[in-house]
């Protein structure tokens, strides 16, 4: 049977990037605060949902096994229709691939709101213009996608919870001398400069950090 209102779940379409899915932690948060105690699931490639398992307010994360790039069209429509049993109320389509799409439609979720790209509003039951796609900020764009059309909402700030036990196997793994908090420096990029941060910066801030007290790897 199919929960109603505030209180059907909602499944979040997830991005297939582990930063992306830092990213999406404020959406998730944004959401939990506006609707406390509703439940939020997140389908994505089983890179990402390793991340997506440590955001607070995820009940359940579902892998979606199809590679990087690849459509996929019969098994997203089967993963869909897997899912119309669960009763989402509403579903919230992170990326902009028209693939991403398909399985909330196939699913039959009332609610399916995304971006317009690819020619995929016919998928949308809210379709929003993506106009400031190259000059707003990733994290905003996701936010927005979770508040009423038109409202503009502060992004909260992405938060991971770490499950008991991490710390100390993180330890074990990457051993640091001394004493006091740990940054970390993952300088590279899946398809290289495009995507990555010049070293120079990631020299100076680890610098900085230093200064202010962090054991830097």
């Amino acid at each position: 049977m199919r929960a109603i209102g505030s209180y059907s779940p909602i499944l979040l379409v997830g991005p297939s990037w582990v930063g992306d899915m830092v990213m999406a932690a404020s959406l998730i948060e944004s959401l939990r605060i506006r609707d406390p105690g509703r439940p939020i699931d997140v389908i994505a490639p089983p890179a990402s949902l390793p991340i997506a398992r440590l955001i607070r307010g995820v009940r359940r994360t579902i892998p979606l096994g199809l590679g990087h790039g690849e459509f996929g069209l019969m098994e997203r429509w089967k993963a869909g229709r897997a899912l119309r049993k669960e009763g989402y109320g509403k579903a919230i389509i992170l990326p902009r691939a028209f693939k991403a799409a398909i399985v909330p439609f196939a699913a039959g979720i009332p609610e399916r709101i995304g971006y317009a790209a690819e020619g995929r509003s016919l998928l949308l039951t809210d379709s929003r213009p993506d106009r400031d796609r190259k000059t707003a900020r990733t994290i905003d764009r996701f936010v927005a996608l979770g508040a009423p059309r038109g409202d503009q909402l502060a992004a909260p700030r992405p938060t991971l919870f770490l499950p008991d036990g991490a710390r100390e196997a993180a330890a074990g793994r990457f051993p640091l001398a001394g004493e006091g908090p740990v940054m970390a420096l993952c300088p590279g990029a899946e398809y290289g400069p495009a995507k990555q941060w010049p070293a120079t910066k990631f020299a100076r801030l680890a610098a900085r950090a230093v200064e202010a007290g962090y054991r830097v790897r």
